[in-house]
Order: C-alpha cells, then structure tokens, then sequence
C-alpha cells in the first residue's frame, strides 16, 4: 500500500447514452455528459462502471467510450476506468492492451458468478493490482457478484500489494467499513452510503444520477436521490438496469 491518496472529493460515475435504436452509442450525447459533470463540479470521473452498464458493451464501444472520455477532459480532472470481470487471466490480458493514457486509475470488480472463497478474492486482485500500469480500487458488491470481500482481506491486500490503492465498499454494511478503517487508515477508501461512513471516518464521495450528476454541494447533501427519466433514445434494444445511486466517500 502506498498510502497516497490518488483521489479525492466528488466523483461522477458516468451513464452511457444511446441513440434511438438502442443499437448504437451515442458518443455525442456522452460528450454533453462528461461536459456538464465538469461543469457542476465533479473532481473526478469514472468511465465503464457498472453504471455505464459496460457488460452491454463490444470491446470497441468500451475503447471508444474511455477515449472520448479522455478525449473530453483533457487532463483537467482525474478519470478513473472500470476494468474487471470474473477471468483473472482475461482481466490481466485486458489491462495489458488498454491505453490507459489520461486514467488515473482502475476500478476492478470482485469476480461474480464464480463465488471465490476470501483467499481466491485475495489471489485475484494481487494478480490485477501486480499487473495493472495503474493504481487498483478493489469495488466489492456482494448484491451483485455473490462474493463478499471481508474486511480482513482489503486490509491484507492494503498492507501487502503496493498497487492497491482504495475500495468501494458497496456491501451496504456499514460496520465493515470500521473494520477496514481502524488498521488501515492510510488507505484511500470509498464507501456507499455516504453519511454514515463520513461518521466514522471517510471524506468526500461518488456520485451518479442521469444526466451525470447535481452541484458538488447538492451530493454532499442529498443521498439516494432517485434518478431522472433517461435522455430520449436512451437505452431501447439494450437491458439497462438502473440502481439506486451509490453515494461513496473516500
């Protein structure tokens, strides 16, 4: 663990709009996106999340989709890249072909369906973060993985892969986020749910909404705003999940 603190405030997980046909990107609408998140005070973005439904997406869409984001900041704001999946060799090969040119950082999934028990999570991000040009957020969400990264191995992974750099713990139990907290409180985290983490320790936050999100002081006062109706010709032809923001700090 470096203990440096590679992000920091609020930080926008962006949508991925379509157009009518729900067949196609529309890269015109993401450039607007990326373009008013800046605008209302995001410090950083995060690109292919699961809230950019990434799993919907070719590998060229995902290129594309990073570069434009890239393209559009400019270097004026940090941009974290969702990079993971539930095949540690296919993770590595990708991580290993991406340009990460304009990226500060990866967010990595824990591997879903496969269920690993903690030394096989352990096994899987030391070999991400071993391989990764970039500083590694591990994203724990056991709702939608089925596989719960305990407390004990963010803070094993912490103390003893370098590259690891922060979670988002999006387990919704707040009382882990103390866990992690008390023997690593060097390492950068994020959480959901917002106020209660800050209670016991976290600083700053994630936010996502539809339109790529409300004012900097707006997020740091509303949690769990219910989303707007999507941009016309978002989504048609493509399952598009929508969950309730996850509000996080770090």
């Amino acid at each position: 663990m470096s203990g440096k603190k590679i992000l920091s405030g609020v930080g926008t997980a962006l949508v991925t709009p379509f157009k009518k046909d729900g067949r196609h990107v529309d890269f015109d609408a993401l450039e607007k996106i990326v373009a008013h998140s800046m605008e209302n005070g995001a410090d950083f973005l995060v690109a292919m999340g699961t809230t950019g439904e990434s799993p919907t997406l070719d590998a060229e869409e995902r290129r594309q989709t990073c570069r434009l984001v890239a393209t559009c900041t400019a270097g004026k704001i940090p941009l974290v890249m969702g990079i993971g999946g539930n095949n540690t060799a296919a993770v590595i090969r990708n991580l290993e072909e991406t340009d990460f040119s304009g990226y500060s950082a990866i967010l990595s999934v824990a591997p879903f369906y496969n269920k690993p028990g903690q030394r096989g999570l352990y096994a899987h991000f030391k070999a991400v973060a071993e391989n990764s040009p970039l500083p590694v957020i591990i994203y724990n969400i056991p709702s939608r993985c089925g596989a719960n990264v305990e407390p004990e191995t963010v803070v094993k992974l912490a103390k003893e892969v370098p590259n690891v750099a922060a979670v988002k713990e999006a387990s919704g139990m707040v009382g882990k986020i103390g866990e992690i907290l008390r023997p690593a409180r060097r390492f950068c985290r994020i959480q959901r749910r917002r106020f209660a983490h800050v209670a016991i320790g976290g600083d700053g936050g994630r936010r996502r909404d539809q339109y790529g999100g409300q004012s900097d002081s707006q997020a740091n006062e509303v949690s769990g705003r219910k989303r707007q109706e999507r941009p016309p010709g978002g989504g048609a032809g493509r399952e598009r999940t929508h969950h309730e923001p996850a509000q996080a700090a770090f």
